[in-house]
């Protein structure tokens, strides 16, 4: 979110390697960012239409999948509060997996790769155009082809922005001032159950 408040972008991603750890309750600290925040990377914009984010996505889901085992329900519940179980998604092969803002994903892990995608909509329920273009930010890391999405720098229409995801990320925590609740959600696995806890 901060990234696509700072840089006026219609959708943004980030890459699932580029959030470290989560924010604990109580006060959030410079420090805190910069470990869940460590690199340097700054905002690119990309201009993308409809097909081409639905394509990005596709991408992005369609790594392997497996049934969870004790060892990944355990983790569930110590790194992300969750009690989870079902089919999880692989993360890191071929590709990273993408996190959105502005945008609700929902996929079945057990269809073949590039044919997940269930349904895609805006945050507020309206479906993508396919040829409209809209302004995607990412870092410049997944922009420029890291995490295995190359297709990304043979895109046209980029702009690098002078600012560092970790400073969006500082202002829009202060302009918050305070975070009641956890994000909604915004990807669904259609094979997985979750339970969140605090």
């Amino acid at each position: 979110d901060a990234m696509r408040k700072s840089s006026g972008a219609d959708f943004a991603f980030i890459n699932f390697g580029g959030v470290r750890q989560p924010f604990s309750k109580g006060p959030i600290t410079v420090e805190d960012v910069f470990l869940v925040q460590p690199f340097d990377n700054v905002i690119e914009l990309v201009d993308m239409n409809g097909f081409m984010i639905r394509n990005l996505i596709e991408k992005a889901y369609s790594n392997e999948s497996r049934p969870m085992d004790a060892a990944d329900r355990q983790d569930a519940k110590e790194q992300h509060r969750n009690n989870g179980d079902g089919t999880k998604l692989m993360v890191g092969s071929p590709h990273g997996i993408l996190l959105p803002s502005g945008l609700h994903i929902t996929y079945d892990p057990t269809l073949p790769p590039m044919k997940r995608l269930l349904k895609l909509t805006t945050s507020d329920g309206k479906e993508l155009e396919a040829e409209k273009i809209y302004s995607v930010a990412f870092n410049d890391f997944v922009a420029e082809g890291g995490d295995g999405f190359t297709y990304l720098r043979e895109i046209p229409n980029h702009k690098k922005l002078p600012i560092l995801v970790r400073d969006a990320l500082i202002k829009h925590i202060e302009d918050l001032k305070v975070i009641e609740k956890r994000p909604e959600k915004r990807v669904f696995n259609v094979k997985l159950r979750e339970e969140l806890f605090d």
